[in-house]
């Protein structure tokens, strides 16, 4: 049974139970970071809480749409339920009959769906993971002659790494780092995000590192968020001085020191921009791509308005 359930209605703990005992259970499934992220959303039920899907949406001049919400990497279904093509089927046919309008990710577990014979487009997004489980000697072995020369370079200038307490101030830079690259984030998105991260925290669910010039001069930072058996590399920031010193080379090394031998994965979080899916790319050991599905069935006179209501 494929059920719609608004927000008021679902079981929270239920929801969360699902999530964190899926194989595919990702932190942008968790009920705090949606509640926490997203402008509205309601959600998709299979059984009971067998399986469950977030639905976020907006509503502009009175039109619902579906979109993915900012810092929310993936969504789709989530669940230790095998996922058949007919499942899909019936639920982007659910969501098509509330929502005329969508531009919205599922997860690597659904990337296998096809859209060539349904009115909805598919296209695969790039996400870089590395499993941490094998000890350093064996993860840094595939690294290339010159990433382990920029690596390199880095101890030969004094480069230091260091935790860093403050996720605040890495939001800050990287909100002035992107200005004017992007509309889509928000004031309100980095502040509901700045509210998340303090909030996983206090959980003790939240990592930050950083790492420094000899003369003390942050080059570099990211914030790394703790969910199962996965880091999340949600932001990170680099300074014009860090480029030039390399400073993401020792940043990321360091990171997979710290934590190689243990029983994680570190996610990179994309990327289809083809520098950064370059740089991630030398420290992966997979491309666990996912879907990002959207379809417009609004009225044509309402088609050419489609980039306005996003907005």
């Amino acid at each position: 049974m494929i059920l719609y359930v608004k927000n008021k209605d679902i079981d929270k703990r239920a929801w969360d139970t699902c999530v964190e005992n899926a194989e595919n259970g990702l932190i942008y499934g968790s009920y705090d970071y949606l509640q926490h992220m997203a402008t509205g959303w309601d959600g998709i039920i299979i059984g009971n809480y067998d399986a469950v899907m977030p639905v976020p949406y907006r509503v502009k001049f009175g039109i619902p749409y579906l979109y993915q919400p900012a810092f929310v990497q993936q969504g789709g279904l989530y669940g230790n339920y095998t996922f058949s093509e007919q499942d899909f089927e019936e639920i982007i046919s659910l969501l098509q009959q509330k929502f005329k309008l969508a531009e919205i990710a599922l997860n690597y577990n659904q990337s296998t769906f096809s859209s060539e014979e349904f009115p909805y487009q598919i296209r695969l997004r790039n996400n870089f993971i590395c499993s941490l489980q094998k000890g350093y000697e064996e993860i840094s072995a595939r690294y290339s002659t010159s990433t382990k020369q920029r690596i390199a370079r880095g101890k030969k200038e004094g480069l230091q790494y260091l935790p860093f307490d403050n996720p605040e101030s890495i939001i800050r830079l990287y909100k002035e780092m992107i200005a004017g690259r992007t509309s889509a984030v928000k004031s309100s998105d980095y502040k509901n995000f700045t509210t998340l991260c303090s909030h996983l925290q206090q959980k003790e669910k939240l990592a930050c590192r950083a790492v420094y010039s000899k003369s003390e001069e942050l080059l570099a930072a990211c914030i790394l968020l703790v969910f199962r058996k996965r880091l999340y590399n949600i932001v990170s920031y680099q300074s014009e001085n860090g480029k030039k010193a390399l400073a993401n080379y020792t940043l990321y090394n360091s990171i997979i020191i710290e934590f190689a031998s243990q029983d994680l994965t570190l996610d990179f979080e994309g990327s289809d921009l083809k520098g950064v899916a370059e740089f991630y790319r030398k420290f992966s050991d997979t491309n666990e791509s996912y879907p990002f599905l959207s379809y417009n069935n609004l009225p044509p006179i309402l088609k050419a308005l489609k980039v306005k209501i996003k907005k």
